[in-house]
């Protein structure tokens, strides 16, 4: 399909010549509200049946799906924890009414620019008890307003 936009940045439109928003912000919606497609392996996502695209000064009626392979990573580091509360000496445990930790920022630990963090093969490496297990899922823009504030740093 020959134009000079990025395939997810392209303006879709209705029937009616409605504009949708770029295809992106299509995804974005089914993305984040579909938790059936995080689940790790490749995925086929229906994005629209029946959309219109401009290509070259042309409208085209276009069908679009994703196929999208999801991975599931693992990283161990320190955590940082502050919390208010008692220690019961005797038993290890914790009765807390306030537990907070530092700000986790997933990107930089997936880059390594985080001290002290590391990627493990399986969740099965580690030879220590977890205390703390965080899930994160990237999120997309569902909106031409959240696609310009903050870029995507991936393709769909």
């Amino acid at each position: 399909m020959p134009t000079n936009v990025p395939f997810p940045y392209i303006e879709t439109f209705a029937q009616d010549g409605t504009p949708l928003g770029p295809i992106i912000t299509l995804f974005g919606k089914i993305w984040n509200n579909q938790e059936k497609f995080h689940q790790p392996g490749m995925h086929t996502v229906p994005v629209a049946d029946h959309v219109l695209i401009d290509v070259a000064d042309n409208r085209f009626h276009v069908k679009l799906e994703a196929h999208v392979k999801v991975e599931r990573c693992f990283y161990l580091g320190p955590l940082p924890v502050e919390m208010t509360g008692f220690r019961d000496e005797q038993t290890g445990s914790l009765s807390a009414d306030h537990i907070r930790t530092a700000f986790i920022e997933p990107t930089l630990i997936e880059s390594g620019k985080m001290p002290g963090w590391v990627q493990l093969q399986t969740d099965k490496e580690i030879a220590i008890e977890v205390m703390i297990v965080l899930d994160y899922v990237d999120a997309l823009p569902e909106s031409a307003d959240e696609l310009k504030s903050e870029p995507p740093s991936g393709a769909v």
